[in-house]
């Protein structure tokens, strides 16, 4: 992959790819519509630069950007834990034109959109672009002017923007870069919650919880469930991955029914 000229880029099974024990890779030169989209910073540190798509673009897309080496890390992070959930994705690998990389990582959550133009849906697609093996498929494309069918297919497939509500509180760069030192980068602990008789209790699932944190979790926790109805259930991970969190002390991501929490969260409480 030296060649500065070409995109690479890769189809997990569940996301464009259907063959088991199969890499499926696409080489080729030209760019692709997701390039042009905003993007959002998140979080700079050490030669790394983690953001994610912004307005107009539908759903939720990180850009990993940097030094070839972090990328790879940060890449494959990401990579490995949505395989271990047996979660799909796409990925768009390319040079940034600064002797690093760029990739755009597409978390996926069903292979194929409930009307497209196309009977597949891939990396291209999830890209941006619109591949049809039919007049009509093409013709139907053309009548989308505003790109609504298109945003709709996307948010079939991926997870729309608004899956993920936030904090509002971001993580300032000192704080952050302490907890790195402290603690590592990634997850720190991590821990199931269950409602019993209107309280949360937590169960450990790595159980690397420091003083009072599992305190202050089931506490406030509680506190929110009496405010508003809480689910029965959902997971809590602690973590200096800025990227799960978007920067902020905490972040809620739906689908999975996950709440991220960085150490900054705790001590604001």
């Amino acid at each position: 992959a030296r060649s500065r000229k070409y995109r690479y880029t890769f189809n997990s099974i569940g996301a464009g790819a259907t063959i088991p024990k199969h890499l499926h890779f696409h080489v080729f030169q030209y760019d692709l519509p997701v390039e042009h989209m905003p993007v959002v910073g998140i979080s700079e540190h050490n030669g790394l630069k983690i953001g994610r798509l912004d307005t107009p673009w539908p759903i939720v897309t990180w850009v990993i950007e940097g030094e070839k080496e972090y990328v790879r890390q940060a890449v494959w992070e990401k990579v490995n834990e949505r395989q271990k959930q047996g979660k799909a994705f796409n990925l768009i690998c390319l040079h940034n034109g600064q002797g690093g990389l760029k990739v755009y990582f597409i978390p996926r959550r069903n292979r194929a959109p409930k009307q497209t133009f196309t009977n597949g849906f891939g990396v291209f697609e999830a890209g941006g672009v619109i591949v049809s093996e039919s007049t009509q498929g093409l013709r139907n494309a053309e009548e989308d002017e505003k790109g609504k069918k298109i945003a709709q297919a996307l948010c079939d497939v991926g997870y729309p923007r608004n899956n993920s509500n936030t904090y509002p509180l971001p993580v300032p760069k000192q704080a952050h870069q302490e907890a790195v030192a402290k603690y590592g980068e990634g997850t720190i602990a991590k821990a199931d919650a269950t409602l019993t008789d209107r309280r949360y209790s937590l169960t450990p699932i790595i159980d690397s919880f420091e003083g009072d944190w599992q305190r202050v979790l089931e506490t406030q926790s509680t506190k929110i469930s009496q405010m508003v109805r809480g689910p029965p259930e959902f997971s809590i991970e602690v973590t200096t991955d800025l990227s799960k969190t978007e920067g902020n002390v905490a972040s809620c991501d739906i689908p999975s029914k996950t709440v991220y929490i960085h150490p900054y969260y705790f001590a604001q409480t």
